[in-house]
Parts: C-alpha cells; sequence; structure tokens
C-alpha cells in the first residue's frame, strides 16, 4: 500500500470507531459528587434561612421590648398622674366639704337676719292701717279727709285725732276707676288700735263702702289670703275665727293653709 491508501484507510478506520462511553466506576463518581453537592447546599441554604429567622424574630423581641419599655414609661407617667389627681381630688373634696360647711352657716346665718329684718318691719307696721275703697278727688288732701273720717268713727279721739295721726298717702299708681288704696301711720300704737277695733263693722264703713285693714307684710298677706278660705267657712257656720298678725286662729287654736 503507498502512503495515500495508508492515510485513507487510517481515516476510515478512524471514523467507524463506535464512541467511548464512561465505564460505571466513572459513572458511580459523578453521581456520588452530585448526591454530596446537593445536601451540602441545602443545608447552607436552611441554615441561612433558620438564621435570618432568628435574626427577624430577634428583631421582632427588640422592637416588643421597645415598646414595653415605652408603654411602661407611659404607665408609669400615668399612675404618677393619677396618683396627683387623686391628691387633688382629696384636696377639693376637702375644700367642698369646708364650703359646704361655710354655706349652711350663711344660709342659717341669712335665714335669721331675713326673719330680724321681717319681725323689725312687723313691729314698725304696727303703728299703720289702711283703707280700702276711699274715694279719691283731684286735687284732694287725703290727710285731712282721712282725719275727718276718723273722727266720726272714734269722737272720743276727735279732740286729738291731729296730733294722733301722722302721715297720710295714697299707694301705687293712679287709676280712672279705682281708687287708690289709703295708708296712715299713727304716733301712738295705743291711738292706732282704738281706731282700728272702732272700725269693725261701723255703720261709717258701710255706707261709704271701705274698710281697714292692718298694714302687712308681703309674707303675712299671702299667708293670710291662703287661709281666708277657712277663716270665711268658720264664720258662717258661726264660729270664733280671725287673725292674730299674720295667724289665723279657729275656736283659739290656729290653723294653716294646709289644714
Amino acid at each position: 500500500m503507498d502512503g495515500n491508501t495508508q492515510k485513507k484507510a487510517g481515516k476510515e478506520g478512524t471514523a467507524k470507531r463506535p464512541p467511548t462511553t464512561p465505564n460505571k466506576s466513572e459513572t458511580k463518581k459523578v453521581k456520588t459528587g452530585e448526591m454530596d453537592t446537593e445536601p451540602e447546599l441545602s443545608n447552607t441554604s436552611l441554615l441561612m434561612a433558620i438564621q435570618a429567622s432568628l435574626q427577624s424574630l430577634i428583631e421582632r423581641f427588640d422592637k416588643q421590648d421597645k415598646k414595653l419599655d415605652d408603654m411602661t414609661t407611659i404607665i408609669k407617667e400615668h399612675s404618677e398622674s393619677i396618683a396627683f389627681n387623686m391628691t387633688e381630688i382629696e384636696e377639693c373634696k376637702k375644700q367642698t366639704a369646708e364650703m359646704k360647711s361655710a354655706m349652711a352657716a350663711l344660709t342659717r346665718e341669712n335665714n335669721e337676719l331675713r326673719e330680724r329684718v321681717k319681725g323689725v318691719e312687723r313691729y314698725k307696721r304696727r303703728w299703720n292701717l289702711r283703707i280700702n275703697g276711699l274715694r279719691e278727688r283731684e286735687g284732694e288732701n287725703v290727710r285731712q279727709d282721712v282725719i275727718n273720717l276718723l273722727c266720726r268713727i272714734s269722737p272720743q279721739l276727735a279732740p286729738k285725732m291731729e296730733e294722733a295721726v301722722d302721715t297720710v298717702h295714697r299707694l301705687g299708681r293712679k287709676f280712672d276707676n279705682k281708687p287708690r288704696q289709703v295708708i296712715m301711720q299713727f304716733v301712738k300704737r295705743v291711738d292706732r288700735d282704738h281706731v282700728w277695733r272702732a272700725t269693725n263693722k261701723h255703720k261709717i264703713c258701710e255706707e261709704l263702702k271701705i274698710h281697714f285693714v292692718e298694714d302687712m307684710i308681703k309674707e303675712d298677706k299671702l299667708a293670710r289670703d291662703a287661709v281666708w278660705p277657712i277663716i270665711a267657712k268658720a264664720r258662717k257656720e258661726g264660729k270664733k275665727a280671725g287673725f292674730k298678725g299674720p295667724y289665723a286662729y279657729l275656736e283659739g287654736k290656729r290653723v294653716t293653709a294646709a289644714e
């Protein structure tokens, strides 16, 4: 064979040779390497995941601890504030109790002063009498008209009536169709009481359609007005009933509007 023939034969021989395959030992080695690498990678990833979870938990715990510290601080501040407020409340309660006690004392004192003022006012009015229904004239001299009237009612006092009667005037605003009430003040209570008794059912009072009344404070007048129906009914029944100051008496017994 020549050289070209040999080269060609060599190429043909080379092309026809089947490819070599790895033997079993090599295959097993590769697989063993793969199996050894995969668990190692899995364990690393798992460890990293666990570390990450632990770190996350630690951070969460740190945050919770911070929140707890903040809450503890807030609770402490609130507790101090509550304790301060409780102290203030107790002080306010103490002051309120003292003020209530002082107010009660002032109320009692005020009521006592009111009653004293009423007593003084009642006492002053014992020198007074009032006349309802006395005709009113334009340009009248009401004091002289009243003195003349009193002389007719009580002739015994006529000689000294000018000195017995102090002041006389009408009360309230003037109305065209209704005479204003007249109030008079006596110098002596004895003269006032004498005239007061003389006016009771006097014929001149009936003729002139006038009647004399006591001068009372507002509270006493309201009390009398409230009990008047009881007194009026008792008088119609023939019972002994009347007033003494602001109080009403029936058969010698004091009565009130509630009865």
